[in-house]
């Protein structure tokens, strides 16, 4: 989610890096994010996980 939020913006301001490049643009602006930032996303992620897998009951989420 935190990257679907910033992609576009860093594509944007820099169109010739590519997708790892972004990658590690973002790994690094999300470890420098504040605690409260890192919350909300992470909350974010686990109702939208919860949403998946209640229109999605059979999904099995192997790790």
């Amino acid at each position: 989610l935190y990257r679907r939020d910033y992609q576009a913006q860093i594509k944007q301001m820099n169109p010739q890096l590519q997708n790892n490049d972004i990658s590690g643009i973002l790994g690094k602006a999300w470890n420098t994010e504040s605690h409260e930032v890192q919350e909300r996303y992470k909350s974010l992620a686990k109702a939208y996980k919860e949403r998946h897998h209640k229109m999605h009951p059979i999904t099995v989420t192997i790790h």
